[in-house]
């Protein structure tokens, strides 16, 4: 009995679970290009072809983690649209901005392979890596958030390029290491302030 079967007769969802977990701070780390399954294995604790066995190769490894990494997100999103609290935009926004802050906040690997997906992005000999997720979820986000409001300009200014504005002013802090606690506070209260005098909230 090879050690990939005893791995899994233990306990296969743990494994897949560690090995995703290994990949996502990997990944991570080196980005794409710089981790193979068999480091992988080895920080996850699991034999060398127990990753292989999951994923099939590096590639379906890699997209399995951004997907992860996104419908996490998804379904805090997902809380804040379908909350019966805070019915106005302005509300609204200050809730999702506070959930995606506390969100990276919590996840610095994501910042991370939010960064190498975007460099992979522009590098058309590397396009295999480059995964399609986030800016899906941020679509899908403008939908839910449209759909609850009833329209698709607010204050003057279209949803979609309100959106864009967020996500790039909450995602930069952690994006250049500044996001303390204090500062990821401070920062909330300043963003929240931006949208609500653009949208006209104040």
């Amino acid at each position: 009995m090879g050690a990939s079967t005893l791995s899994l007769k233990r306990n296969p969802d743990k494994s897949r679970q560690d090995i995703l977990a290994a990949a996502e701070d990997m990944f991570a780390e080196y980005g794409p290009d710089g981790v193979s399954l068999a480091a992988i294995a080895v920080r996850a604790g699991v034999s060398r072809g127990l990753p292989s066995y999951f994923f099939s190769d590096k590639e379906t490894l890699y997209r399995t983690v951004i997907d992860r990494a996104a419908g996490d997100l998804k379904g805090a999103i997902l809380e804040v649209m379908r909350s019966e609290e805070g019915t106005l935009p302005a509300e609204i926004l200050l809730k999702l901005i506070d959930c995606y802050m506390d969100y990276l906040a919590a996840h610095p690997s994501i910042v991370r392979l939010l960064q190498w997906n975007t460099l992979e992005s522009g590098a058309q000999h590397k396009a295999a890596w480059t995964s399609g997720i986030p800016r899906s979820l941020l679509e899908e986000t403008i939908q839910l958030f449209s759909k609850r409001i009833g329209v698709d300009v607010i204050g003057g200014v279209d949803v979609r390029d309100l959106f864009v504005s967020l996500v790039s002013m909450c995602l930069f802090p952690f994006q250049m290491g500044l996001a303390t606690q204090d500062e990821v506070s401070r920062r909330k209260r300043h963003i929240g302030l931006i949208v609500l005098r653009a949208i006209g909230g104040l």
